[in-house]
C-alpha cells in the first residue's frame, strides 16, 4: 500500500509541500532570541525564511537584523533551496532507505529519467560537484577575507559567499554587497565561476564530466538534445548580455576602472544579472537601458536542473524555434535535426504566458497598494522576486499586502514552471490511459 502510494505520488505537491514545510521550519528557527539581535515582526521573518528558500535575496530587514546563528539558518535555507529539496531528499532515501520499485518510481518522476541507475550517478554527482565547488570558492575566498576580518568570522564570510554564489542567491552579509571588493581580482574571479557553475545546470554537467572521461579514454560521446540546447542557448545569451552590457557601462559606471577590471566586471555582472543579484557598482548607477536589460536576463534565468530560476534557457531555445516555424509556414518544430514534441511545445508556450500574466497581474495589484512606488520600479520588483533576482531599485517599504504578494511571487517563481509541467504531463498521461479528449468541428478564426 506504502509502494502504491509512493508511485503514484504528485511531484507538484511533493516539491510544494517541500519547500512551504521549509520555510515554516526556517521562520521558527528565525523567530527564536538566539537568531535576533532586535525584535522583527513576523511576517518579515517570513518574508526572510521565503526569500532564503527560494534562493532570491530580497530583504524586508536588513542582515543585520540576526546574530551569527541567524545568519547560519539563512545559510542553510539557502543551500537546501539552492541544490535543491528533491536532490537531497532522494540522496537520503538512497543512503538510508531500501530502494524498491517505488522510490525508483518516484525518483524518475522527479528528475525526468527512466533509468534509477542515471538517476542515482547523477545525484550522487550533484552532491559530490556542489560540495566540490563551495569548498574550492570558500578556501580560495578565506585567502582574501582573513586579512580584512578575525580568522572565525573570515571562514563564515567564506562559506557564506561562497555558497551564496553557487546557489544563486546573491544574499550579502556586509551592508554595501559587493562595491567594497569591486577592484578585487580574487574574490570577481572565484565568484564569477560559482555563478556559472551553478547556473548552467547539473545535467549538463553530468554530460561534460562524461565527455571528458570519453576523451580521456579515447571513446566517443554524444551529448543529448538537452545539453547541446543548453550550451548552445548559454553561451549565445552570456555573449549577447555581455556585449550590451560592454556597449551601455564601459564609459559609464565602469568608468573609473582599468580595461582589465572592466572585462571581469562585466562578466561578473552578465553572471550575476541572470539569477544571482550581485553587484559591485550602484544599481542606480546604471542606464535605465542596463536595468531594463537586467530584467529580460534574469525573467530568461539560468538552466533547466540549475541553482538558478527563470523560464530556463531550453524553454526560450523551444520558443523562439516555434516562433521561427510559424514564420516559416513548417509544421514542425525543429532544433538541431530534431523534432520537438508539440506536448512540449505546448508546455513552453504555457510557461512563458503564465510567467507574463502573473507578472502583469502582480503589479497591477501592487500599484494600487503601493502609492509610493514608480511603475518602473514596481515592474522591476515583481521580476526581481518571480526570477529569484533579489535586487530592489526602491528604499521604500512594502505594505503587509506587498510582502505576502512578493512572498508568494517568490515561492511560484521558484517552482512554478516546474509544477506547470508535471500538472501538464500528469493530465497527458490521463489522457494516454483511457481518458478520450472530446473532439470538436475544425474552424479558422481572424488574427489581423
Amino acid at each position: 500500500m506504502v509502494k502504491r502510494s509512493l508511485s503514484q505520488f504528485s511531484p507538484s505537491k511533493f516539491i510544494f509541500l517541500s519547500i512551504f514545510f521549509t520555510i515554516v521550519i526556517g521562520t521558527f528557527l528565525l523567530s527564536l532570541p538566539i537568531s535576533r539581535t532586535q525584535p522583527v515582526d513576523l511576517l518579515d521573518l517570513f518574508f526572510t525564511a521565503t526569500s532564503a528558500t527560494c534562493v532570491t535575496g530580497l530583504f524586508a530587514i536588513p542582515m543585520s537584523s540576526f546574530t551569527t546563528f541567524g545568519h547560519s539558518v539563512i545559510l542553510g535555507l539557502i543551500q537546501v533551496g539552492g541544490l535543491g529539496l528533491i536532490t537531497l531528499t532522494l540522496f537520503v532515501l538512497y543512503l538510508f532507505v531500501n530502494v524498491g520499485l517505488a522510490t525508483q518510481l518516484m525518483a524518475g518522476k522527479l528528475l525526468d529519467m527512466e533509468s534509477w541507475t542515471s538517476v542515482k550517478r547523477l545525484l550522487y554527482f550533484i552532491i559530490g560537484f556542489t560540495l566540490f565547488c563551495e569548498l574550492s570558492g570558500a578556501l580560495i575566498l578565506f585567502s582574501t577575507f582573513k586579512q580584512l576580518y578575525p580568522t572565525s568570522y573570515a571562514w563564515f564570510l567564506s562559506f557564506f559567499y561562497s555558497i551564496s554564489s553557487f546557489c544563486s542567491a546573491g544574499m550579502p552579509l556586509l551592508a554595501d554587497n559587493m562595491e567594497v571588493y569591486q577592484s578585487n581580482y580574487t574574490i570577481l574571479s572565484v565568484m564569477t565561476s560559482l555563478m556559472f557553475l551553478g547556473g548552467l545546470g547539473f545535467v549538463t554537467l553530468f554530460e561534460i564530466k562524461g565527455y571528458i572521461w570519453a576523451k580521456l579514454k579515447k571513446t566517443r560521446h554524444v551529448f543529448s538534445l538537452h545539453s547541446k540546447i543548453n550550451l548552445s542557448m548559454t553561451a549565445i545569451t552570456i555573449s549577447i548580455c555581455a556585449l550590451l552590457i560592454c556597449f551601455l557601462e564601459w564609459g559609464n559606471a565602469f568608468a573609473g576602472m582599468n580595461p582589465f577590471l572592466k572585462i571581469i566586471t562585466i562578466l561578473f555582472h552578465t553572471l550575476s544579472f541572470r539569477s544571482t543579484g550581485w553587484a559591485t557598482v550602484p544599481i542606480i548607477d546604471l542606464q535605465r537601458a542596463s536595468i531594463f536589460l537586467m530584467m529580460v536576463s534574469t525573467f530568461i534565468g539560468a538552466s533547466p536542473g540549475s541553482t538558478g530560476s527563470g523560464i530556463k534557457m531550453t524553454t526560450l531555445a523551444i520558443y523562439l524555434a516555434t516562433i521561427k516555424a510559424s514564420i516559416f509556414g513548417k509544421a514542425h518544430v525543429n532544433i538541431k535535426g530534431r523534432k520537438i514534441e508539440r506536448e512540449q511545445v505546448n508546455q513552453v508556450f504555457s510557461i512563458v504566458s503564465l510567467s507574463i500574466i502573473w507578472i502583469i497581474l502582480c503589479t497591477f495589484a501592487l500599484l494600487i497598494t503601493e502609492t509610493s512606488w514608480h511603475l518602473f520600479q514596481m515592474l522591476f520588483e515583481v521580476v526581481s522576486a518571480f526570477a529569484t533576482l533579489g535586487i530592489s531599485l526602491s528604499s521604500h517599504a512594502l505594505s503587509p499586502f506587498g510582502k505576502i504578494l512578493i512572498i508568494i511571487t517568490m515561492i511560484i517563481g521558484r517552482i512554478g514552471s516546474l509544477t506547470l509541467v508535471w500538472a501538464l504531463r500528469a493530465m497527458t498521461l490521463r489522457r494516454k490511459a483511457g481518458i478520450v479528449e472530446a473532439q470538436y468541428p475544425v474552424e479558422r478564426v481572424i488574427l489581423s
